[in-house]
């Protein structure tokens, strides 16, 4: 999240957004920022478990594809991504593209601000479109590994690991 972002988002939900930089950023001096430009923003402290965090947002929004991201995905919580795609590989691109033409992905922090402030009044509404979740379960099918047997499939996976090594 940048000040761009903040800047294009509807005023009437700053108040109630929540930004929970990465640990490495706050040392830039990010949080500074944002509280300059806006002091109602509310920092959250990594005290509090992200899963809690997550479960209590209404969309959570964030800038990179990290573990976070998926585990959103894969819960399917309601996701908007900002990153303008210069680093990622064309074999990617396809499952991308989904995100991008079901509006989750967004190479600029204005819009994504304008689709956020879109979706706001009824996120769930927004996020339960047809279209958007088929998008949503493709991308998870390939990228994010959901399974009952998570344990299993793991101990498997690691045996195979070891075997394949001696």
């Amino acid at each position: 999240i940048n000040i761009f972002f903040i800047k294009i988002l509807d005023k009437t939900i700053l108040p109630e957004l929540i930004i929970r930089p990465h640990l490495n950023l706050n040392k830039s001096g990010l949080v500074d920022r944002l509280k300059f430009y806006n002091s109602a923003i509310t920092i959250e402290s990594w005290d509090i478990p992200f899963r809690k965090s997550l479960t209590e947002c209404r969309i959570y929004i964030t800038n990179h594809f990290s573990t976070t991201f998926f585990e959103a995905l894969a819960m399917n919580k309601p996701v908007i991504v900002i990153n303008n795609l210069d680093k990622i590989k064309p074999k990617s691109m396809y499952f991308l593209d989904l995100l991008i033409n079901n509006g989750i992905l967004f190479a600029s922090p204005e819009s994504a601000a304008e689709a956020v402030s879109t979706a706001y009044d009824d996120v769930e509404l927004w996020w339960n479109n047809k279209e958007r979740q088929k998008a949503i379960k493709m991308f998870c099918d390939h990228y994010c590994l959901m399974s009952k047997d998570s344990v299993k499939l793991w101990n498997e996976e690691f045996n195979r690991l070891v075997n394949r090594s001696q």
